[in-house]
């Protein structure tokens, strides 16, 4: 498959004995490591002699922080670069179609696109961006070491979310709002009030006119309110079509599977941003082009000339939406 002497991929995993790639367990310091092609600077990408077998590992060094790793061989004598996993801004499982180097590099190395990882590195420091386009054996081995770079990623950010500020205190609320109302007092003992009648009407029709207001802005709070539970209540109980328009680089991580003969959502690997499918939902088309199998959505979608694309699909009854509580 590829121009080197290095014959066929020869990779570690650390894996519990009744799991798949998918899942993982760390052993040590190390998480995952394997033999991968790395691609050199893009001044270079299109210079296959550039493009080096190095050996990577994926370790932990504390409770946030994870690198990885690159060697020369196995033996792992010779560090070439440690890249922590926090600057990584983009990783996608698949070698996007939208990019000029798409078709170079799986004609190249006569591989699958979905055996080729696209990473995007950034030091906000030193504000450096990099790009790394990684090749496995096979997609078996670029999905493995895409599933242990998402799980880090996601632990990761996960750790690192702050919470969110204490925008009202109680206390010192309800000590402003007594300071506050003994400074009015204070202020109107000493006035006389010989226009009270006429200042009390003129409140008594402010508060009349806000009262009304208010009763016509819940009136129509609760008609949209209705509006979308009704829409809800529809959609729990029966099978919507819907069409949905996104970037081809938005389906990257969103993996569609054949279920009981029909294309479907199986998953949504986006951590990124909110993932706009549910779990289950049958593709019926893809920009108007009717869909029978994952095979038919993978053909339409290479032949685009546009970045844009529109999914119809069908959303079962009671489905959940990826990235809700429910799916993890």
């Amino acid at each position: 498959m590829f121009p080197t002497k290095g014959g066929i991929f020869n990779q570690k995993l650390h894996l519990s004995q009744n799991s798949n790639a998918t899942f993982y367990h760390e052993a040590g310091e190390e998480v995952y490591s394997g033999y991968l092609y790395k691609s050199p600077p893009t001044s270079l990408l299109r210079n296959m002699k550039s493009w080096k077998r190095r050996f990577f590992v994926l370790a932990k060094t504390s409770d946030s922080t994870h690198n990885l790793k690159y060697y020369r061989n196995d033996e792992k004598d010779s560090l070439i670069k440690s890249i922590d996993v926090s600057t990584i801004t983009k990783l996608l499982n698949t070698c996007p179609m939208t990019h000029p180097a798409h078709d170079w590099i799986c004609k190249s190395f006569k591989c699958s696109p979905c055996s080729v990882l696209l990473m995007n590195t950034e030091n906000p420091k030193e504000k450096i961006h990099r790009e790394y386009f990684l090749i496995g054996e096979n997609s078996a081995e670029a999905d493995g070491w895409y599933n242990a770079l998402f799980q880090v990623q996601k632990k990761t950010r996960s750790m690192s979310q702050p919470l969110p500020p204490n925008m009202n205190d109680p206390k010192s609320t309800h000590h402003n709002s007594h300071d506050t109302e003994q400074m009015k007092l204070d202020d109107s003992a000493g006035e006389s009030s010989p226009d009270l009648s006429s200042r009390e009407s003129a409140a008594s029709t402010e508060e009349s006119l806000l009262d009304c207001v208010t009763k016509a802005f819940n009136d129509l709070r609760t008609q949209q309110t209705s509006s979308k539970e009704k829409e809800t209540l529809r959609e729990k109980h029966t099978p919507v079509e819907k069409e949905i328009c996104l970037s081809l680089e938005d389906l990257n991580g969103v993996i569609f599977t054949d279920q009981a003969g029909k294309p479907r959502v199986s998953e949504c690997r986006r951590i990124e941003t909110t993932c706009l499918f549910h779990k289950g939902d049958q593709i019926l088309a893809v920009n108007d082009l009717l869909t029978y199998t994952v095979e038919d959505i993978q053909m339409y979608l290479r032949k685009l000339n546009k970045h844009e694309v529109k999914l119809t699909i069908l959303r079962p009854p009671d489905s959940i939406p990826f990235h809700s509580d429910h799916t993890y």
